[in-house]
């Protein structure tokens, strides 16, 4: 039963395109990342490093806000979150693995105070591994 509700739930979080949150500055999108080769714009990236955290202490909402606390200009954030199954678009079969969670962000420029809040400065943004919804934010 359960991953029959898992399956209709994230066949459901599929099915949405850009969602506007009253009183937000951030449009939201579901991405596939997976299927077709996604292209990231050019900027400045950092993931967040989940090695240093456990899930259960990991609150991207939370993270977003001591970024922006510490005068960091957001211009996107990707998420895609842990799961222990990967249900391709369209399929009925999800595949029994460990995905794990990715958090990578774009700003307008390069800040050290990142690394102190649990960021790693990358080159080549990725989202890896059954990234077909991964979650987009993208600042305005």
């Amino acid at each position: 039963m359960k991953i029959y509700i898992s399956i209709v739930l994230l066949l459901l979080i599929g099915c949405r395109e850009d969602i506007t949150k009253p009183n937000s500055d951030y449009i939201e999108t579901i991405e596939d990342h997976e299927t077709t080769l996604y292209s990231f714009p050019s900027g400045n990236y950092y993931y967040f490093d989940f090695s240093k955290v456990t899930l259960s202490d990991f609150d991207k909402d939370k993270i977003v806000s001591e970024v922006r606390n510490n005068g960091i200009t957001l211009q996107d954030v990707w998420y895609k979150g842990y799961s222990g199954m990967c249900i391709p678009p369209g399929s009925r079969i999800g595949m029994t693995v460990i995905v794990q969670s990715e958090f990578v962000i774009r700003v307008e420029t390069q800040n050290s105070k990142l690394t102190e809040l649990g960021f790693v400065q990358m080159v080549s943004p990725k989202i890896e591994d059954c990234a077909y919804r991964v979650l987009h934010h993208k600042y305005h």
